[in-house]
């Protein structure tokens, strides 16, 4: 329903909408450029007058990159290539009624249960040099989270509903890093972080299409043995495309990129790659094949009528 009159339109805001209130008592508010920081996200969810909030920026974009060879802005939760930052699942954690858990790491320690700008530095892996001091950060909406290393416990902590993340410090051992969250005393979510081993294969992975379309997403990950995802894997990863397709283009997470996307080959940033495919007949099958020095291939076809995809 339209605003019938100025004096129902909703004011914006930046950080601190208080005073406009006191000014405009019978106004809407709404956050129109915010940012991470979670005093805004408390401003909603604390005041009904408050009706929400646009966050600069959902996902990573060409542009404003303060300077070479940068080519992007990293402010968003996604990054170019849509893959998740660790802000993406703090977020999920105010917003989402459902459990939330997710760990993420920064090299150091820090006190409070902070989370970098956008996640920052926080990685989601668990492969790190013997001994290192790390800051393990869970994005909870649980009421506790406990941190298990290699089955050994690290300490169960209450999670503040003003912060919706709680912290511990921990000195590197290879393994197995997992949590698990607890509501009214019950589980309700884990996850876990696991040492990888050195990369050995390609995986395709067709990415669920939002809207119909003749243009489709493949995620293509170095994986290790186990099909674990190695993050530190930096393979030129080739893209070829043959039946009913063609390719697009290649790209990535990495802002510092300042090749051409209209390639078949391309480095893998953070262990993955992601290729954009359009369909030429709107029938038959669409085949990838994904190749790289020293990895296993890997191949996927793809049927536009049958919405079936067969991995080999």
């Amino acid at each position: 329903m339209p605003f019938q009159s100025a004096a129902e339109k909703p004011l914006t805001f930046q950080p601190n909408h208080v005073p406009e209130r006191d000014r405009f008592p019978k106004r809407l508010i709404l956050g129109t450029e915010t940012s991470t920081e979670i005093h805004y996200w408390l401003g909603v969810r604390n005041h009904d007058y408050v009706i929400g909030e646009f966050i600069w920026t959902g996902i990573d974009y060409l542009g404003e990159a303060g300077g070479l060879p940068r080519r992007g802005n990293g402010s968003g939760f996604l990054d170019l290539a849509a893959g998740k930052k660790p802000g993406f699942y703090q977020r999920a954690a105010y917003w989402r009624d459902d459990p939330v858990l997710n760990l993420s790491v920064v090299k150091g320690t820090n006190s409070g249960n902070f989370m970098p700008r956008r996640g920052g530095s926080a990685q989601s892996t668990w492969n790190w040099e013997a001994g290192t001091q790390l800051t393990v950060h869970a994005a909870a909406n649980c009421d506790e989270v406990e941190l298990y290393l290699n089955a050994s416990p690290l300490g169960r902590h209450k999670v503040s509903r003003d912060e919706y993340a709680t912290t511990w410090t921990v000195s590197y051992t290879p393994g197995t890093l997992s949590a698990i969250g607890y509501r009214a005393g019950k589980e309700v979510a884990t996850q876990q972080l696991v040492t990888t081993g050195p990369a050995a294969r390609l995986q395709i992975i067709p990415v669920p299409p939002i809207i119909p379309s003749d243009l489709a997403f493949y995620e293509i990950r170095v994986v290790d043995e186990a099909g674990l995802s190695v993050l530190n894997a930096t393979h030129a990863v080739t893209v070829r495309i043959e039946g009913s397709g063609r390719l697009i283009g290649l790209d990535a997470a990495d802002l510092n990129y300042s090749g051409l996307f209209k390639t078949d080959t391309r480095n893998a940033y953070q262990g993955r790659r992601l290729a954009t495919v359009r369909r030429t007949s709107p029938s038959g099958e669409v085949r990838l094949a994904a190749t790289a020095p020293g990895l296993t291939a890997a191949t996927l076809a793809s049927s536009a009528t049958s919405q079936e995809t067969k991995y080999r």
